[in-house]
């Protein structure tokens, strides 16, 4: 799941399945709650591109999957407020 916080179990084990189901599937930004896990994938992917980033622009958090650039365009959209 996207955000922890809707795993039905909340336990370790489960946080841990989640995780490790993301990050095989290349899927290193997960949220839980208000915040963002973000994992290592020790390599190169394809996700910060200037398409990426115009995806997220004015877009709610839960509109697009969990992304560095949803954090930083929500936070830049609440300092223009």
């Amino acid at each position: 799941v996207e955000d922890m916080a809707d795993l039905t179990c909340l336990n370790e084990p489960s946080v841990f399945d989640n995780l490790k189901q993301r990050y095989y599937s290349e899927l290193i930004y997960t949220y839980s709650g208000l915040f963002c896990v973000v994992m290592n994938p020790y390599k190169k992917l394809p996700i910060y591109s200037e398409a990426v980033i115009e995806s997220y622009k004015g877009k709610k958090r839960n509109e697009r999957p969990p992304h560095v650039f949803a954090i930083a365009d929500c936070a830049y959209r609440s300092m223009l407020q």
